[in-house]
């Protein structure tokens, strides 16, 4: 099994290359942007809410890039198959990021344009979301969302890890990712209100990278489980009642018209069908539909079906 890490360290070290790779239950890694800085530097939070009952799904992502600061909120429709997404961009002259260096600590980023607002503020274990987008256009023919989201963790461990390319340790990445989080509150579709469902979910995922690509990787949510699975194996991971069981490598296949996902110790087995899919930057999102089963560490087997999620890969 892979390095389980249990104190804190710098990320990087004197030669701004990783220090040590491996994963943990908490943000362990002491981020530093000025340490960090440098060319191929880029950053981005994202929170991920399912409602199966509502039928629907939405990421909100906030990113910088060198002088790029960007945010996106894409909209997706499970019964009818389709999503619409709406991006803003702008170049900041600004030596400094609005994202937060900490993962854990409490914070707030905000922006506004004609486009769209978006707000996402963290006070302890609580995360509050304010998006609106006046000008989307949903697949059911409504125009425009507006959304207050709170997601609640109920869990002391988040998964954290720390990883870089075998042969070059200055290209690295950090991601942390807090899932299952119940998530509550309303949003309107044009001028219809949405009540969130009883089955609501929420993840928020932190990420900080000099990879020169981003790699697969995928989150499955329900109330009460979750699941992280990638090519880069230190993050592969169950989260149920609110504890990590550490998984082995993933294999991530497609087929014509689904993924099937797989561990090396057979522990997981995933059935994924897209259900929509949005693509920028070279980058693919597609919203899935899941089924299959996991074994927990202590031989507990946890059979599923149409739970949701997403999986994100380089390429159309």
């Amino acid at each position: 099994m892979e390095h389980e890490k249990i104190s804190r360290t710098p990320l990087l070290n004197a030669g701004k290359t990783l220090t040590e790779e491996g994963w943990a239950r908490t943000p362990l890694w002491t981020y530093s942007r000025k340490e960090a800085r440098g060319s191929g530097l880029r950053e981005w939070d994202s929170y991920l809410i399912i409602d199966p009952e509502r039928s629907f799904i939405m990421l909100s992502e906030s990113g910088s890039s060198g002088m790029k600061l960007w945010n996106r909120i894409t909209y997706a429709d499970i019964d009818r198959g389709k999503c619409e997404m709406v991006m803003s961009s702008k170049i900041s002259l600004a030596s400094h990021s609005p994202l937060p260096e900490d993962a854990a600590s409490d914070s707030e980023i905000t922006f506004a344009d004609s486009s769209m607002t978006m707000a996402a503020v963290k006070r302890g274990r609580k995360r509050q979301l304010l998006m609106t987008a006046p000008y989307m256009e949903l697949p059911d023919g409504n125009c425009g969302i507006k959304a207050h989201i709170e997601l609640s963790g109920n869990s002391d461990e988040a998964i954290s890890a720390a990883f870089s390319l075998k042969e070059d340790s200055s290209r690295w990445g950090l991601r942390t990712i807090e899932s299952p989080m119940d998530a509550e509150g309303i949003m309107f579709a044009g001028h219809n209100p949405i009540m969130l469902s009883g089955s609501a979910a929420g993840a928020f995922c932190y990420t900080r990278s000099k990879l020169p690509r981003p790699v697969t990787s995928a989150i499955i949510l329900c109330r009460g489980w979750s699941i992280a699975a990638g090519e880069e194996r230190y993050i592969n991971s169950i989260t149920y009642g609110g504890k990590i069981d550490k998984l082995g490598s993933m294999l991530f296949t497609r087929m014509t018209d689904k993924w099937i996902v797989s561990e090396e110790g057979s522990r997981v087995e995933i059935e994924a069908i897209p259900v929509a899919a949005a693509s920028d930057a070279g980058i693919t999102k597609e919203f899935i539909r899941c089924s299959g089963s996991f074994r927990r560490e202590n031989g507990d087997v946890v059979t599923f079906a149409d739970a949701y999620g997403i999986i994100s890969y380089q390429g159309m």
